[in-house]
């Protein structure tokens, strides 16, 4: 069985997420993925997946937000903004 992404989920600083379905993204480009351990926030100690480098093309159909990913004002300003924001 061979994987497929389905999309992309950004999680901000604030806590914020911005889930972009794949067909909303151009053009991807993602430098060398590792493995490592790591708490976030303070919470449990998790497996994580750095990478050196991101380069996305996000189409503008993507500037909204889905209804789980509502929590901190991203539907009021529109995620793009958000992005520049955080």
């Amino acid at each position: 069985m061979k994987k497929v992404m389905s999309g992309l989920r950004f999680v901000f600083r604030n806590g914020e997420t911005w889930t972009i379905n794949r067909r909303l993204i151009g053009d991807l480009w993602i430098k060398k993925v590792t493995t490592s351990f790591g708490r976030i926030n303070g919470g449990e100690f998790q497996e994580i997946h750095p990478c050196e480098s991101l380069r996305i093309e996000i189409l503008p159909e993507a500037d909204h937000v889905m209804s789980e990913d509502i929590n901190l004002g991203g539907l009021e300003l529109g995620m793009f903004e958000r992005v520049k924001k955080y």
